[in-house]
C-alpha cells in the first residue's frame, strides 16, 4: 500500500479510502490502497463494537444492501 500511495503522492485523492475520480478514468487510479485502508477501517469499527456485534452488523449490512451500491454516506448512516 505504501508504494502504491508514493506512486500516486500521499496527499493525492486516489491514495485515500474514498477517491475522487472526476473526470480521470477509474482504470487509473486502480491500486491495493482502497482495499488496505478499508480492511483497516472495518477492523477498527470491529475493535470499537465488539466481535459479536460486528458479526450482527455484517449480517444485517449483506441483506440490506445485497445486489446494491451505496456511497459511503449510506454507509456510515447504516452504521
Amino acid at each position: 500500500m505504501k508504494a502504491d500511495m508514493s506512486v500516486f503522492g500521499y496527499n493525492h485523492s486516489y491514495s485515500s479510502l474514498q477517491p475522487r475520480i472526476e473526470h480521470d478514468n477509474p482504470d487509473n487510479m486502480f491500486s491495493t490502497v482502497p482495499y488496505e485502508k478499508g480492511y483497516f477501517f472495518l477492523t477498527y469499527l470491529a475493535s470499537q463494537i465488539g466481535h459479536d456485534n460486528f458479526i450482527q452488523f455484517l449480517r444485517e449490512y449483506i441483506i440490506t444492501f445485497r445486489f446494491t451500491s451505496i456511497s459511503t454516506s449510506d454507509f456510515l448512516n447504516f452504521f
